[in-house]
């Protein structure tokens, strides 16, 4: 009995099996004779469900909306609606599916056509990523259906600006399931790429456009057969690249400062943009950060960005400092802020110019320093009134702290301060009396480098000044019956070495990230030797990967 038992139950089985195997036979024989059901009109291709719901062998209509959000476009990111409609699936005879996607964003030179002139020199110094990323949503791509030759699976190729990406390395087709959305995520080589292109009259970029072209079902031409369609919904193409550097100058200074002490040059030949338009002259910190929150805008502006990278000299930093304690929510993210010797807590130099004004030399408390000043000091603008060290020290307490982080489009990106100061005296010299001095070699760049014994002496005097003095304020003394202004000193807990204007104390500040202290001056602080440090500092600070 048990015999019988178990051989009805295998012949059962069996016959289930056979049942089963053909059912499945017929319905994968059903899809590789007919693949994607094609529309009857072009009229129902256009209003009804997706040509592809219908096919043969599907239990039911799936889903006819990608189900994949389209991004926030960005300054990173350019995204484009395809525009075609939901359930839309296209067949090769109706042609390729075609749309543009528009990068208006300017990372470098370009040829005519918008693509880079040297794109490997960026990519090797580290400017820009070597490929963009490409993401676009493909609906019913049976890319990986069995097939009875000479039926092929379904081989969507992708063109981009003309050209097969399968030969410039990237994947060459869509890939998918069928029914389903699938994303697309594609690295096309920047060389295949149209950026935007500076405008000469300082507007906007234009666009480098971008076609990308679905050529439909590939693999079935030479059989002459139409079996798969396709839609997308949206592409986006993802470009990672260094930010623009606007480059802020000092007191007394203008934008033309940055190239006359080479520092532009590293950047130029690295090919990465920067800006040196700004010439705010010898006014307070409040006008200059005011003429910053509409010229910085604007200089983002014909980049086509909204993140930047700030470089700034001496009263730059503090200028810079006003500036974006006032930027305005979701308008402009910075990304770093370097300042090279900026007095971060005033200049001692600044009081002593304040308290020179009408006061006696010889009845001072140190008659060779008040001298000096009177005669190389220069005048007591509306910039050095903002350099005293009881002006910063207010400054601080108002402007202070600065942002960690900003928020475009978005996206909330940490902003990172540096800071470098200097020492003038670069080997550590001495006098007979024990006194720090300052040759002609250290002097390049200044205006005290005309040559002279007194030249050297007088910058040996400044450098003295901010080494030995914290602060000066204005005094009288009674002199035969008559009150005399003099100028008394606040001596310093320990001397400071100083670049002739800052110290090295005063270069730093909280939540600046205190760099290794350079053996220079005031103006060397910005030469090329120090662009080729800041240039590698700001390339930290931005991810390229």
């Amino acid at each position: 009995m048990k015999r019988v038992w178990s051989f009805s139950a295998i012949a059962i089985t069996a016959v289930s099996l056979v049942i089963l195997i053909s059912a499945v036979a017929n319905i994968v024989a059903q899809d590789r004779e007919y693949g994607d059901k094609h529309p009857q009109t072009s009229e129902s291709k256009r209003l009804g469900p997706s040509a592809s719901a219908s096919s043969r062998g599907s239990v039911q209509a799936m889903d006819v909306v990608s189900g994949f959000p389209m991004p926030t476009p960005t300054d990173s990111q350019f995204v484009v609606d395809t525009q075609y409609p939901p359930g839309h699936c296209q067949f090769r005879s109706e042609g390729s599916l075609k749309f543009t996607v528009a990068i208006t964003r300017y990372v470098g030179l370009t040829n005519g056509d918008g693509k880079l002139t040297n794109p490997q020199a960026l990519i090797n110094n580290g400017i820009i990523n070597r490929n963009v990323t490409l993401t676009m949503p493909a609906y019913d791509v049976d890319y990986s259906t069995v097939t009875f030759p000479p039926d092929q699976p379904e081989r969507d190729r992708i063109i981009f600006n003309g050209e097969y990406i399968g030969d410039l390395g990237a994947e060459g087709y869509l890939n998918g399931e069928n029914n389903r959305w699938r994303m697309n995520t594609i690295e096309v080589p920047i060389s295949a790429v149209k950026f935007a292109q500076r405008d000469p009259n300082g507007g906007p970029p234009t666009p480098g456009l971008n076609e990308i072209e679905i050529l439909i079902d590939q693999g079935n031409i030479a059989n002459n057969k139409e079996l798969w369609c396709t839609s997308i919904d949206w592409a986006a193409v993802k470009v990672k690249a260094l930010y623009p550097v606007v480059m802020l100058h000092g007191n007394g200074e203008d934008g033309t400062f940055w190239n006359r002490m080479g520092f532009t040059g590293p950047f130029v030949a690295a090919g990465i943009p920067i800006d040196i338009s700004v010439s705010n002259g010898t006014h307070l910190i409040a006008t200059n950060a005011g003429q910053l929150a509409t010229k910085i805008p604007a200089i983002a502006q014909k980049f086509g960005v909204k993140h930047l990278h700030l470089v700034a000299h001496s009263k730059g930093g503090l200028d810079s400092r006003a500036y974006i304690k006032q930027i305005k929510a979701d308008t402009i993210a910075i990304l770093s802020v370097t300042t090279l010797s900026t007095p971060h807590h005033g200049s001692v130099l600044a009081d002593y110019v304040r308290d020179a004004i009408g006061a006696s030399a010889w009845h001072s408390e140190d008659t060779v320093r008040t001298a000096a000043i009177q005669l190389k000091g220069g005048k007591f603008d509306e910039g050095r009134q903002n350099l005293t060290t009881s002006y910063v020290a207010g400054f601080n307490n108002e402007n202070l702290p600065l942002p960690s982080s900003f928020t475009v489009d978005g996206e909330t990106t940490p902003v990172k301060y540096f800071s470098w100061g200097a020492d003038a005296n670069a080997d550590n010299s001495m006098s007979i009396f024990g006194n720090p001095t300052i040759t002609m070699d250290e002097l390049q760049g200044t205006d005290y480098a005309d040559g002279g014994y007194f030249t050297e002496k007088g910058a040996s005097i400044v450098y003295r000044i901010v080494y030995y003095v914290a602060s000066t304020h204005e005094d009288v003394r009674i002199v035969s019956g008559k009150k005399v202004k003099i100028i008394r000193e606040v001596q310093n807990a320990t001397p400071q070495p100083n670049d002739m204007l800052v110290s090295l104390s005063s270069s730093r500040l909280p939540q600046y990230i205190p760099m290794t202290d350079m053996k220079r001056n005031h103006a060397t602080i910005a030469d090329a030797g120090m662009a080729q440090l800041v240039l590698q500092l700001i390339k930290t600070t931005q991810s390229l990967e």
